[in-house]
């Protein structure tokens, strides 16, 4: 989901790839925590500006004179470690933590 949700939105990886999760995850006798920490990884991905509209609407912020305020190449610097992080995070405590509440 992390890779899907950084070259679309996030509602739409979400669209995508849940239904496919879902499946593998009852397949594997198991969907609640996959499909629990799949949700939790589609706001993870953020390293391109097309992941969210909000990343977008930052994108075609400019100042008084027309010079923009971010690139693709900040969102890239800071975004690939974020989303490394958070879905390290999610792999981890949002297992832990899905395992602890649905079982």
């Amino acid at each position: 989901i992390l890779l899907v949700g950084n070259f679309v939105s996030h509602t739409v990886a979400a669209i995508i790839v849940l239904p496919l999760v879902a499946t593998i995850g009852v397949h594997a006798g198991q969907p609640a925590p996959l499909v629990f920490c799949c949700a939790l990884a589609c706001s993870a991905a953020m390293a391109l500006p097309v992941s969210s509209f909000p990343n977008l609407n930052s994108l075609t912020a400019e100042d008084d004179l027309g010079n923009a305020y971010l690139s693709a190449a900040h969102f890239l610097a800071m975004g690939i470690p974020a989303t490394a992080l958070a879905g390290l995070l999610v792999a981890t405590l949002g297992y832990v933590l899905s395992m602890g509440v649905l079982g």
